[in-house]
This record gives structure tokens, sequence and C-alpha cells, in this order.
């Protein structure tokens, strides 16, 4: 098979092997052998927007579908070790495989030095956001959905906005809080989402996609982010990008 040699070659072959109920275990030892081959490469032959520390990424998340993970935890440090820039952040995935394993203090450390460090990725913020809320951490949860949210309206990401929304309300509302200004927003969101879905008579109700890299509900063969994940790009728009304050408008679908 030959070496993806772009992010999104990578991505569809991971999606492929979703929907196919592929073998996670050839899958892994194939993104670590592609992982050697793009190492080998000169540097003016590599791909510009992938490297090796992506494909160890890749197959570190197979092993943890396979429950192995300790191999998981290693293959992102070497991701890490590699010094590369990656797509998404191998310490996120490591630490979700160290809360599987039964590590949370270890995961706990990983996300505490990885926050430390300020990314500015809000897809990371939102991962570890969800990673925590389902380990049960809420708190923590709230405070990465919230750092992500300020990050996306920087970046004027509408997408990253709306998910984040949505997701700080839903912790937040678990926990107990009544709602402020960042969840009447996301509550108006939801609202103008339900609207307009009503307003186009959907006959197909579809659940709402979980996990960015998991496949899309609607059965497009898309990854969530992709595909309805990127929904809010239609019923919303951002008003006000001052003094990290969202306003968003409700668009007409």
């Amino acid at each position: 098979m030959r070496t993806p040699l772009s992010f999104d070659e990578l991505d569809d072959y991971l999606i492929d092997l979703d929907l196919d109920g592929g073998d996670h275990a050839a899958a892994a030892q194939q993104c670590e052998q592609w992982a050697e081959t793009i190492a080998a490469m000169p540097e003016s032959g590599r791909p510009a927007d992938l490297n090796e520390a992506d494909f160890l990424v890749a197959a570190a998340e197979q092993c943890r579908m396979l429950r192995e993970f300790d191999r998981s935890v290693a293959l992102c440090e070497r991701a890490v070790a590699t010094g590369k820039t990656m797509r998404y952040d191998a310490r996120a995935h490591m630490a979700a495989a160290l809360f599987d394993a039964g590590a949370p203090d270890r995961a706990r450390q990983v996300l505490a030095a990885l926050r430390a460090e300020r990314p500015a990725n809000p897809t990371l913020h939102l991962f570890v956001g969800e990673l925590l809320e389902t380990a049960g951490d809420l708190d923590s949860a709230v405070a990465w959905f919230t750092r992500g949210l300020l990050i996306a309206q920087r970046l004027e990401n509408v997408t990253s906005t709306a998910l984040l929304l949505l997701a700080r309300r839903r912790v937040r509302d678990a926990i107990g809080f009544p709602p402020d200004d960042l969840d009447e927003a996301a509550i108006a969101l939801s609202d103008a989402f339900a609207d307009g879905r009503d307003r186009e008579n959907v006959a197909d109700e579809r659940p709402a996609p979980t996990g960015r890299n998991a496949p899309c509900a609607c059965g497009s063969g898309r990854k969530a982010k992709r595909c309805c994940g990127a929904a809010g790009d239609r019923v919303v728009s951002l008003t006000s990008m001052e003094d990290d304050t969202v306003v968003i408008d409700p668009v007409n679908v």
C-alpha cells in the first residue's frame, strides 16, 4: 500500500478502516511502517503537512482500540520524542491511553504539562475536554472547553466555537452551574439549529456525531469533523470578537 502523502489521505485510510471493521493490529503495524518510511525520506521529499509523528499517533490510536495501552503510550512517547509538530498533539492521546489503562494520576500530569504550554489549537481543547468529561473530571473539562472557546474566537473558527460552546454548556449543566452568558449563547445556538432543521422539515433525524475522528453518523463515509460536525458554520455567525466575548446571531438555513 502506498504511503499517504497528506493528512487527508491518512484520514481517509483510517475512515475506511473503521467503516470496514478493519484489522486494527495490522493498521497499527502499517502506520508504524509508514512512520519509518517518512522518517527515512530526505527533507525535500517529505509531505508538507504530514510527518512520522502523525503516523505514530495514528498507530497509538489503533493500539488503544485494541486495548494495548502500554504500547499506545510508548508510541505517543516516540511521537513526542521526534520533536515534530503534529496535527494532533501526541500527549493528549497518551493521556487517553493512560486513563484507559487505569493510570488517571499520570494522565492528569501529562495534561497539566500540556496545558502549561498554552497550546493554541481549539480542536485539541475539545478533545481533552471530552476526555476529562468521560473521566468524570467535569471542572477540568470546563476549563479546557472555556480556554479552547476563547482561542477559537480569536481564530474566527466558527465551527470550533460552536462545538466548544455546546460542550461547555453540557458539562456546566451536568455540574449544576446556573447559565452564564456563554451558556445562553450555547442555548441560542441549539435553538437556532433546531429551528433550522424544523424549517427544512428534515425527515431523517441524525444523531450528533461524537468524537472528532469518528465516522459521521449520516453515513457519508467522511469523518464527523469534515461532515455534519461542520454544521455550526451554517447556523451561526460571530458578530463580535472583542474582549473574549461570544456574540452569535442565528442564520436562516
